[in-house]
């Protein structure tokens, strides 16, 4: 595929070209001026003033060369004088164009969408053949130089480039194809070949500095590129191409910040040799730095598709990994601070008609703070290893501290479909840290000298997003911790209790539990304590934003567990409900006593006997 950008340039400078060869068949000042007026008639081009300045030098001024399809400007010259010099034929001694030299040249460039081979060149082309000298008329053409040259690139949806103060060298053998040289004011280069027919053949860039829209206007496979990389880096290339189209190239893109969509943070330094190959870009090994690590990898994209590695190795734990996540997997409950490292080695590969790309890697890495839920409970130096296969993020093993204790985390996310199935465990937590949660406020935290120490685990499933999926179980023990102080049981103890003052003892709590769409369903629940022993195995719990919300019967057990028939006897009397709601630490509690228990005797036996691991 002929290269728009290129193809635009090498029009531009034909332009010098066109003049020269019409000065050299015409030379009279008059004949010129008839000769220019017409194309300018013919809408090819306009010019200001034109004439021969000395007997050998002819000049033109104000010259604006147009599209001839469009009649578009493309090309402005502020000035340019041909020189002649004597030559001699067969016919004998005749002038001829020598030089050629311009300044002041404005170059508007903009690759079109409609056919691979520019209209512009392909009419310049037929132009010089027609007015004699040129290609087709195999005479004299002199070499061309022009200073002061500055070029502005366009392309849909990406910024203008300017490239400023270059120099133009338009080298023109009698016989073989012209060559024209760019020479960039940043210090770069372009050369040209041009076929017999005055395509383009062969193109070579050096330390061209890359912008968005220079990827854009080489060519249509780099578009999509050009529109996420950064104005950054250098860029080496050789271009081979046949009847317009790109057959070979070679190239080097260095120094280069990529800010690739899906991507939450630059790939910088970029190192990538590539090259072109039976309508492939191949990239074999790339280097990159990321998040302050490295990655190398290999890429391929093409009608087949796109396939790329990538072995990431030190690169630095940051928040915005998680923007890595599929957009409908919400983990605002989790915030990742800064800090850390992670490893990953990837495989991605992409098929045209396939829906979702095929992704397999694995990893791990070491996040050194980040809060949970809410109340922002810090987690510290959790480490992960994880890995991924057929859309399945995969946690092999996850664990860090928390309060002193230990949190832990296996399980499976589904990428594609969402779905989680995950069981966390967490150990020896100390409670007496409770009230380092951030999240809540300093009078609703929990007291300090609650005391104690929290262990359990949680089987959880489900789907984000689709609350009515979630569904799990779970259980937990807290042990030496005086409960009194929280104020779910200070009012049991107020009004199961009153007027006894509260021990300083220590309790252990015990529950079993499962889950079911947003709430946690007590299946049994145990507090041991001498000072009012209760027993539970029916309640809800909701958790919400500003607090708890709890409904649950409850049994004081204050008698020797002596016959069963008195046992029931008791339990008839006794049995309590017990409705909380409000901020977790300073509750709302309504204490409501059961005047009868209504079940079969032996209904209610097999109900009890569960609270102990039989019955249901």
């Amino acid at each position: 595929m002929i290269l728009r950008m290129l193809a635009y340039l090498s029009a531009s400078c034909t332009l010098g070209l066109v003049l020269v060869w019409i000065a050299a068949d015409l030379l009279a000042s008059d004949l010129l001026r008839a000769e220019l007026e017409q194309l300018e008639a013919n809408r090819l081009l306009s010019f200001d003033e034109a004439g021969l300045e000395l007997p050998d030098l002819a000049r033109v001024t104000g010259i604006t060369l147009r599209h001839p399809e469009t009649r578009e400007p493309v090309a402005y010259v502020e000035e340019l004088d041909v020189e002649f010099g004597l030559a001699q034929d067969g016919a004998g001694w005749q002038l001829v164009p020598r030089s050629v030299r311009g300044r002041g040249v404005r170059v508007v460039l903009s690759r079109d969408d409609g056919a691979p081979m520019s209209g512009l060149l392909r009419a310049i082309t037929e132009l010089v053949a027609s007015v004699g000298g040129g290609p087709a008329g195999g005479g004299h053409r002199p070499s061309c130089e022009m200073r002061d040259v500055e070029i502005a690139i366009r392309h849909p949806g990406l910024p203008l480039q300017v490239l400023s103060d270059c120099t133009l060298w338009v080298l023109c053998p009698d016989v073989g194809p012209i060559r024209i040289e760019l020479g960039l004011g940043s210090g770069g280069l372009a050369m040209l070949d041009l076929a017999d027919d005055g395509g383009l053949r062969e193109v070579t860039l050096r330390d061209l500095p890359v912008l968005p829209t220079t990827l854009a206007m080489i060519s249509p496979a780099l578009e999509e590129f050009g529109h996420d990389l950064g104005p950054s880096g250098m860029l080496d290339i050789d271009l081979s191409l046949e009847d317009g189209q790109l057959v070979h190239a070679m190239g080097r893109l260095e120094q280069a910040t990529l800010r690739l969509s899906g991507t939450p943070f630059p790939l910088e330094d970029a190192d990538v040799p590539f090259r072109y190959v039976d309508g492939r870009w191949i990239v074999e090994q790339v280097h990159v730095r990321v998040a302050g690590g490295t990655m190398t990898g290999t890429l391929e994209y093409g009608e087949n598709g796109f396939t790329a590695t990538g072995d990431l190795r030190d690169a630095e734990f940051r928040r915005e990994f998680l923007d890595l996540l599929p957009e409908g997997m919400d983990v605002a409950w989790l915030e990742v601070e800064d800090g850390g490292t992670v490893d990953l080695r990837l495989a991605y590969e992409e098929r045209p008609g396939e829906l979702h790309p095929l992704v397999i890697g694995r990893g791990g890495l070491h996040a050194e703070r980040m809060r949970i839920g809410e109340a922002r409970l810090l987690v510290e130096d959790t480490v992960a290893r994880f890995s991924i296969g057929d859309g399945v993020l995969e946690v092999e093993e996850a664990s860090g501290r928390l309060l002193s204790g230990v949190v832990s985390l296996v399980g499976s996310f589904d990428l594609i479909d969402l779905d989680y199935d995950f069981r966390a465990a967490c150990a020896d937590v100390d409670l007496s840290r409770l009230d380092e949660m951030e999240g809540m406020e300093s009078s609703a935290r929990f007291a300090t000298d609650i005391g104690g120490w929290l262990q359990g685990d949680l089987q959880l499933r489900g789907r984000f997003g689709d609350i009515a999926r979630n569904e799990g179980s779970g259980q937990f023990a807290v042990r030496a911790a005086n409960l009194w102080r929280l104020g779910l049981f200070d009012a049991l103890a107020v009004a199961l209790r009153p007027g006894q003052v509260q021990p300083t003892e220590r309790q252990r709590l015990t529950c079993r539990y499962r889950v079911a769409r947003h709430r946690m369903h007590v299946e049994m629940a145990r507090l041991e304590s001498s000072f009012l022993p209760l027993v539970s195995n029916k309640g809800k719990v909701s958790f919400r934003p500003d607090g708890i919300e709890l409904d649950i019967e409850i049994v004081p057990i204050d008698v020797p567990f002596g016959p069963i028939g008195d046992l029931l006897k008791y339990i008839q009397k006794q049995l309590i409900r017990v409705q909380v709601e409000g901020p977790l630490a300073a509750p709302s509690v309504r204490v409501i006593a059961v005047k009868a228990v209504t079940k079969p005797v032996g209904n209610f036996f097999d109900w009890f006997s569960g609270l102990f691991g039989g019955g249901d």
